[in-house]
């Protein structure tokens, strides 16, 4: 498995995760329920990372990354739930998985 499936297999638990929370934890917590909607793009981001597209490593650098640090801001500021400490880690390793893919096809696109 490469960096690229790797990446695309954590946001697609992570998005499937984000939904079970919503349907599990209820809507009564606003902070829940759209931390859950926004995480279900997760989906989204899997779904281009499982193509051949170069614009899927940039999504899936960029999305992540903006939500891992609204993450970080909720465990500092607000008050986090125990998945909130699991989805900020695999925000910001699939951040890292997707530079590293990047760099890794730069290299390879500038040795042909």
């Amino acid at each position: 498995m490469n960096k690229r499936q790797l990446a695309a297999y954590m946001m697609m638990f992570s998005g499937i995760a984000h939904l079970l929370q919503l349907a599990l934890m209820g809507t009564d917590d606003p902070d829940t329920v759209n931390g859950s909607l926004f995480g279900s793009t997760f989906i989204l981001v899997s779904l281009l990372l499982f193509t051949r597209w170069r614009l899927g490593l940039w999504v899936g650098v960029v999305w992540p990354l903006i939500m891992g640090l609204g993450a970080s801001y909720r465990i500092v500021a607000l008050s986090p739930t125990p998945q909130t400490y699991l989805f900020t880690l695999i925000d910001f390793a699939v951040v890292a998985l997707c530079l590293m893919a990047l760099r890794e096809t730069s290299a390879t696109d500038a040795n042909t």
